[in-house]
C-alpha cells in the first residue's frame, strides 16, 4: 500500500470548499489507478449547481460527484455505525485494507466551522486500529483523528470502486 502522505496535502481555497480540496487530493492519490487529477478550482467549475444558500456542498452535490462514472467511486451515505463498520473491516481484512485508501469522509467538525469533508489516507498505528491519519484541507496538514472524532449521524464515505464494499 502506497504512503499517501508523501503526496502534498492541499488547503481549501474558501470557507465552503472543503469537498473540492478533499477530492482533487484525492484525484491526485488515485492517479497511479487511472483517475485524471483535476485541481480544486477545475471542481469546482465542475460542479457548480450543487451549493447549498451558504456555498457548502449539498448531499445530493457529493452524491453527483462520487457517481461521476470518470471518479470511480463508490460512496454511502450513513453514521458513526457505518465508520465503525469501516473500521471493523479495515481492522479485520488485509485485503480490504490493502484497496480501500484513500477514503473520502464528511462529518461534523466543530473545528472547522461545522460539516467537513476530509481524506482519510490510512489507518494509524493505535492499539485498536480507530484511528485515521487524513488529509485534512483545513488548514492543509496530516492529522491523526481517532474514530470518536469523526463519528456522528450524518457522515459520508467515498472510496476507490476497485475496493469493493468495503461498508
Amino acid at each position: 500500500m502506497p504512503s499517501y502522505r508523501q503526496i502534498g496535502p492541499i488547503v481549501q481555497s474558501g470557507w465552503y470548499t472543503c469537498w473540492a480540496a478533499s477530492m482533487s487530493w484525492w484525484l491526485r492519490a488515485m492517479s497511479d489507478r487511472g483517475r485524471q487529477f483535476l485541481t480544486e478550482e477545475e471542481m469546482l467549475n465542475k460542479f457548480p449547481l450543487d451549493w447549498d444558500q451558504n456555498g457548502a456542498m449539498t448531499l445530493k452535490g457529493m452524491s453527483s460527484i462520487f457517481g461521476e462514472q470518470a471518479f470511480g467511486m463508490s460512496y454511502r451515505f450513513g453514521n458513526q455505525k457505518d465508520l465503525d463498520k469501516l473500521v471493523g473491516t479495515l481492522s479485520s481484512d488485509p485485503a480490504a485494507l490493502a484497496g480501500a485508501f484513500p477514503i473520502i469522509v464528511g462529518y461534523k467538525d466543530d473545528n472547522a466551522g461545522g460539516n467537513h469533508v476530509a481524506v482519510l489516507c490510512e489507518q494509524a498505528l493505535d492499539t485498536y486500529g480507530r484511528s485515521f491519519v487524513t488529509m485534512d484541507p483545513f488548514p492543509g496538514a496530516y492529522r491523526t483523528r481517532s474514530r470518536d472524532y469523526l463519528a456522528g449521524d450524518n457522515m459520508f464515505f467515498g472510496w476507490p470502486k476497485e475496493a469493493g464494499q468495503i461498508l
